[in-house]
């Protein structure tokens, strides 16, 4: 299986409509997915199109995360990801804001426009494009999927149509934060070399836990393998992943000299895992404290098997309670730019 990098974080994004047929889209957006998309909707491609490459002509976070570092030692140039910066993101709403997918209509000749020049034009390389398209342009879509122009084609005979758009948009969603994720690290990863989280099926794992708790939105905690995840009322969890060489090597830790003989036991029979997270001091506490903090696990199944707990916390080192702004407090803002907006409630 090819290797993909476990996106470091995740959260709701807006995704652009694109049709000059308004109705239709208004039929369409009642049945989209509401958990993790807002939606805009606009019957103006050339418009939304001069507005979305102003305002967002590259993903913003590179910039922010990104640092140059001195010079190494050939002169070359270097650059490291501010990544404890991730969780400041919590904190400002603008994040809903983010167009991370656009779907538009592949015929839309009466605004000069078709929804193949609309995706070329796109400047950000991270928006994901998916292409609806009737009996007539329909050879043009296939062909732009081929060279790369658009991401997903979508036909509009599909007995489903809006199931179709709601797998589309899940698979463009994240899409949109590995390629990001890509984008920020290179050819380096945020994780620790033996860390769980670079098993290709641990995204399947954050994905069933995601849904098993209602959650919106995750970011990774600390290299491990460690991720908070966050429901649409603010409401956190912490999930825990570890390979079985990870739960091993704590016991060979200075720590684990004072720790109880049978959390210890446990330990080396992938029965149970130490649950510390401090994202600022990944260091596991003395081992005479493991007892208050060792957690039965679970096993997923991935290229190897995958221990893992979750469980619900009032709070969370290096999360500021009292400022993270939830999904569930958003409310779209209405915008004096040409194009109609709607968010299904």
């Amino acid at each position: 299986m090819k290797q993909e990098l476990l996106p470091p974080f995740s959260h709701p994004l807006s995704a652009q409509l694109v049709d000059d047929d308004l109705g239709f889209l208004l039929d369409e957006a009642t049945m989209l997915d509401r958990r993790r998309f807002t939606y805009e909707l606009s019957n103006e491609p050339k418009k939304l199109l001069e507005g979305l490459n102003e305002r967002f002509p590259r993903d913003p976070y590179i910039q922010r995360y990104r640092q140059e570092l001195p010079l190494g030692p050939s002169g070359d140039r270097r650059q490291d990801v501010a990544t404890s910066k991730m969780r400041e993101e919590l904190r400002f709403l603008g994040r809903f804001e983010k167009p991370g997918v656009v779907v538009s209509d592949v015929e839309m000749s009466a605004k000069g426009m078709n929804g193949i020049a609309f995706c070329e034009g796109l400047q950000n390389p991270l928006i994901q494009k998916i292409l609806v398209s009737g009996a007539l342009l329909e050879n043009q879509a296939i062909e732009a999927l081929s060279e790369g122009k658009v991401h997903q084609v979508i036909s509009k005979n599909t007995a489903d149509l809006a199931g179709a758009i709601n797998a589309a948009l899940d698979r463009a969603y994240w899409r949109y934060f590995t390629e990001l994720g890509k984008a920020l690290y290179g050819a380096g990863s945020p994780y620790s070399p033996d860390s769980a989280a670079l098993d290709p099926h641990c995204l399947k794992l954050l994905r069933q836990e995601m849904d098993r708790c209602s959650a919106v939105e995750h970011i990774m905690l600390d290299p491990r393998g460690t991720f908070a995840l966050i429901d649409a009322s603010g409401k956190t969890f912490l999930l825990f992943v570890r390979t079985g060489g990870q739960l091993r090597r704590d016991v060979e830790l200075p720590q684990a000299r004072s720790a109880d003989s049978a959390v210890l036991e446990d330990l080396r029979a992938c029965k149970r895992m130490v649950c510390h997270c401090d994202p600022d001091n990944t260091r596991l506490p003395e081992g005479s404290e493991w007892r208050g903090i060792a957690r039965p696990i679970r096993l997923f199944q991935g290229n190897q098997p995958l221990y893992y707990t979750c469980i619900a916390v009032a709070e969370v080192r290096g999360i500021d309670r009292k400022r993270l702004v939830p999904f569930g407090r958003y409310e779209q803002p209405q915008r004096a730019t040409g194009y109609h907006e709607y968010r299904p409630r």
